[in-house]
């Protein structure tokens, strides 16, 4: 008994030395009282981290939700320049306290995962990123977690704030299941960035300046509204994989034959009725799926490309000739009147 009052009287003591060395403990209690985010954190796990920061030591993280194993600690939830918080409901809100209390760190960040479903969550972590300049790899995600009705919450981000652009040693970006209608312009300025995925989100258009990104190597727009695609695309010389199926698009610009590295090159669901000559010219060509669309022929210049192996073209009216245009709806005609009845004399034959 005398030993556990002694113990406790040592915590209060590390308690009062935190405190006084710095506000640790205030920020947690700030998230802590703020239900909103989803986040639920101990009064214990709170001191023990802080303590674990101070010292640097390995003891228990904050108790997230889903809440960390007791023996996972500060070192395993930051480590070696990678911090994964789309595992938790509102993770991203830790993030300004982790760049707070762990900063030199944090400065050495290059691997980063969050969620954004979230609203108080994501504007906290947006404010954060644009200090995290050595950043090589991020993902700002929906549908990481679920309803009470199985469904998938969707994710809130719906643009990026112009200091975003700080974030120069970018090699991948991933914006998935997010509510984004245009490209944020920031993005534009990654030079850097060699994959970029923006699956499922809003967009119905790409900017021209698009092209100004040479290291791409693979773009995913799979599941967009996109209705057109700019011809600036062809000068991603590099570019090996693009996806741009289940969109709307119904052409496609003939600058895509300049794409010489690209091996990968899907155009599943949407509304394609005719394809440009120019893709003829994709001598690294491997896949081509063109499945689903609205194809009556495709060009032979694609059966004769070198590397070909994949040229899916299953669901397509090939073949056929154009559906003709919907006839102007008939006026009905009257019914008769009744017929008359006629019998014939003998010897009548008319």
């Amino acid at each position: 008994m005398e030993m556990e009052e002694n113990k406790q009287e040592e915590e209060k003591v590390k308690l009062v030395m935190m405190m006084e060395t710095g506000n640790v403990i205030g920020k947690l209690r700030e998230l802590q009282e703020s239900p909103q985010l989803g986040l639920s954190f101990s009064s214990d796990r709170t001191d023990t981290w802080a303590s674990s920061i101070s010292s640097s030591s390995s003891s228990s993280f904050p108790c997230l939700s889903p809440p960390l194993p007791p023996s996972v600690g500060l070192d395993g939830v930051l480590a070696e320049g990678r911090l994964v918080l789309d595992v938790y409901r509102a993770g991203g809100a830790v993030l300004p306290v982790f760049w707070e209390c762990v900063q030199e760190q944090m400065r050495g960040l290059q691997y980063l995962r969050l969620g954004s479903e979230d609203q108080g969550a994501l504007e906290s972590s947006l404010r954060v990123l644009p200090r995290l300049t050595k950043l090589r790899s991020l993902a700002i995600r929906g549908h990481r977690f679920h309803d009470p009705q199985a469904e998938p919450l969707p994710g809130l981000l719906s643009s990026l704030p112009d200091s975003f652009s700080a974030l120069s040693l970018l090699t991948h970006l991933d914006l998935s299941f997010n509510r984004l209608s245009s490209l944020p312009p920031c993005i534009l300025s990654l030079s850097r960035l060699s994959e970029l995925l923006l699956c499922h989100n809003l967009l119905s258009g790409l900017p021209e300046g698009v092209g100004a990104l040479a290291s791409l190597r693979r773009v995913s727009l799979l599941g967009n509204r996109l209705v057109g695609l700019p011809p600036g695309l062809g000068l991603l010389c590099g570019l090996e994989e693009l996806d741009v199926s289940f969109n709307l698009l119904e052409t496609l610009p003939e600058e895509l034959g300049h794409l010489q590295a690209l091996q990968t090159l899907e155009l599943s669901n949407n509304r394609l009725r005719a394809l440009p000559e120019t893709l003829g010219s994709l001598r690294s060509l491997r896949q081509l799926v063109l499945q689903s669309n609205d194809l009556r022929t495709v060009p032979a210049c694609l059966h004769s490309l070198p590397l070909i192996h994949n040229l899916d073209v299953r669901n397509n009216p090939l073949g056929r000739p154009p559906t003709p245009p919907l006839l102007a709806q008939l006026t009905p005609v009257l019914e008769c009147s009744e017929t008359p009845d006629l019998h014939l004399g003998l010897e009548q034959h008319r």
